[in-house]
């Protein structure tokens, strides 16, 4: 009877450890939907106080153009994860490498090849969602800056998903919410303020540029301890 009930509770020792586990390294993507959402509420908000309903739509059509070039990013990412993690488990450094480097340089090649051709089509771009004249003068010309934000999307996704395989979730939590909270916000209200007109579009390619940059510093950093050990 002891050691069955000895049994249960290691059993249900291992369950609650399991369960942090899950929770932990399933934070990072949580808190990426929420931190995206509140930015959205924050530049609808900005666009409903200085352009107004136009240009809140506006946002929303080229939002939708700029998803639709980000997904092949955000699969790639997303489909690295587990191999980084069964080959680092296995202390195959090589490929965790190469898995790295392929991943990176395909999300760079996708977004600038993406802000390419997107360029060349982004006055024709939103007119595929929205029809209204007053809306795609707005959208029109803010296109093409969140189009410039392509070629750095790509590399805090993969720096997330490798701080997750390498099972530190907070890294990539505080990558996600840095980003967010204190670069992307801030310069959203910093140069809609300075730049009333462009400043709140402009905020796109400089936070994320700026995410970008730290995202690779803190992976190389990573993954230079990786190699030490």
């Amino acid at each position: 009877m002891c050691q069955h009930e000895g049994w249960t509770g290691l059993e249900d020792e291992i369950d609650l450890v399991k369960g942090n586990d899950v929770v932990m390294q399933g934070s990072p993507a949580l808190l990426s939907q929420i931190s995206g959402s509140i930015s959205s509420g924050v530049i609808n908000g900005i666009f409903l106080s200085t352009g107004g309903a136009a240009a809140v739509a506006a946002f929303s059509v080229v939002s939708r153009v700029q998803s639709f070039f980000v997904m092949p990013q955000s699969g790639v990412a997303q489909g690295m994860q587990p191999l980084v993690g069964f080959n680092d488990a296995n202390e195959k450094k090589d490929r965790v490498q190469r898995l790295i480097r392929l991943s990176l340089g395909f999300n760079i090649l996708w977004g600038v090849g993406a802000l390419m051709i997107g360029s060349l089509f982004s006055d024709k771009l939103p007119g595929l969602f929205i029809n209204e004249e007053n809306v795609l003068s707005i959208a029109r010309p803010a296109m093409l800056y969140l189009l410039f934000c392509l070629p750095f999307t790509g590399i805090p996704m993969i720096a997330s998903s490798v701080f997750q395989s390498k099972r530190k979730p907070l890294h990539a939590i505080l990558l996600q919410i840095g980003g967010v909270f204190l670069l992307r916000i801030p310069l959203l209200f910093l140069l809609s303020r300075m730049l009333p007109d462009m400043g709140i579009w402009l905020a796109q390619p400089v936070a994320d540029a700026a995410i970008c940059l730290i995202a690779l510093i803190a992976l190389r950093l990573c993954l230079s301890r990786h190699r030490l050990n």
